[in-house]
């Protein structure tokens, strides 16, 4: 003969929240760790590379963030094929 073992609704809900809480938990640790190995390859280690070049690299990533971000939100919109919409942007009356 088998046993089941059967909980309480609201003991499935406490498991389940637990469960739920420590996955958070590890994402978060995860996601940190992936922004600090981003800031060391990209802010650390490119700083070393452009020092000789005088003025070092900040100055120019001033002007090649914004250019990069709107290359890709450019991208995005065009290979998305739905109209974009929003403050800036009216939204074409053609369907």
């Amino acid at each position: 003969m088998r046993k089941t073992l059967r909980l309480a609704p609201e003991s499935q809900f406490l498991i389940l929240a637990a469960a739920v809480g420590a996955a958070g938990a590890l994402l978060d640790a995860l996601l940190r760790w992936l922004i600090s190995l981003s800031h060391r390859v990209f802010v650390s280690l490119t700083s070393e590379i452009f020092t000789p070049l005088g003025l070092g690299w900040k100055p120019l990533l001033f002007v090649l963030a914004p250019t990069v971000g709107g290359l890709a939100v450019g991208l995005l919109g065009h290979c998305s094929r739905s109209e974009v919409g929003g403050y800036a942007c009216r939204r074409s009356s053609r369907r």
